[in-house]
């Protein structure tokens, strides 16, 4: 029988953390489903393994659609699991998944601990409901994430959390030298005068990535993204000490034009404010 393994992480570990050598969740996954299949007798004819949140069920999985294609394609006779959660964490991408075995004629989904025979009523029910606790533990855990951050914002302070905004020093586990922080406002008030002089988003983003400007992820410069940069909250303005606003936006003056959303920062300074209509 052929078998294809499916690994998955919900984020990437930190930089100097154990679990980044050889023995990482995902090895250890990938030696279990293969081990399972030697013990079978079975053949791995791939191996899928990615690193995707499992906050969000419903997030693009690049490995997972090439696996639902490959079974599609009635090239495995079975699915290797290290566990239900590994591959679903809400009961419809579970039915996504038993729909297109039972189309292609695969009945068998192995994890360590249990082997799912898709032919039984019992064992299918089985795993939707597998799917449905790992879905209840994720929405538990979405509110008491909900709840602490409530309760930080009430007491004014920042909760850490989500990717840090271009030009601001973040906190907790994002957070930059001040350094950094000052050298990146630099460069938007630069992209601003790049913008009223009338040059564009892509060639900026072009001429940033051949200097290598650094954004936050680490990714090259896109023209989305820039614009996010220059527009959105997230953007730091064009003083050294930009800071997020606490109050309503009717306790603070303006001092040009406002960017979108812009009751969640204190608002631009004229240069910034400008360079927004200029590519809205």
């Amino acid at each position: 029988m052929r078998a294809a393994v499916y690994c998955r992480l919900s984020k990437a570990p930190k930089v100097g953390d154990s679990s980044t050598n050889p023995r990482s969740s995902l090895d250890r996954q990938e030696q279990d489903g293969r081990r399972i299949a030697a013990e079978q007798g079975w053949d791995v004819v791939a191996v899928f393994r990615e690193i995707v949140p499992a906050s969000d069920p419903f997030k693009a999985r690049k490995e997972w659609t090439q696996l639902l294609e490959l079974i599609e394609a009635k090239e495995v006779d079975a699915v290797i699991l290290w566990m239900e959660d590994r591959a679903n964490r809400h009961v419809v991408t579970a039915a996504e998944l038993v729909k297109v075995c039972k189309e292609a004629g695969v009945s068998r989904i192995v994890l360590p601990s249990y082997e799912y025979d898709l032919t039984d009523p019992e064992d299918e029910a089985k795993f939707y409901g597998e799917a449905v606790r790992a879905q209840q533990e994720i929405a538990r855990m979405k509110k008491r994430i909900r709840r602490m951050q409530l309760e930080l914002a009430e007491n004014g302070q920042e909760h850490g959390g989500g990717k840090r905004p271009f030009g601001f020093t973040g906190s907790g586990a994002h957070k930059v030298p001040l350094a950094r922080a000052l050298a990146e406002q630099e460069m938007i008030r630069e992209a601003t005068s790049r913008i009223l002089a009338g040059d564009s988003l892509r060639g900026i983003c072009i001429d940033w990535n051949k200097r290598g400007v650094a954004g936050t992820t680490g990714q090259p410069w896109a023209t989305r993204t820039l614009k996010r940069v220059l527009t959105p909250p997230g953007s730091a303005s064009t003083t050294g000490t930009s800071t997020r606003r606490r109050g309503p936006p009717s306790s603070h003056a303006s001092s040009g034009k406002r960017l979108r959303r812009s009751s969640k920062i204190l608002p631009a300074e004229p240069t910034t404010g400008a360079a927004c209509t200029a590519i809205c």
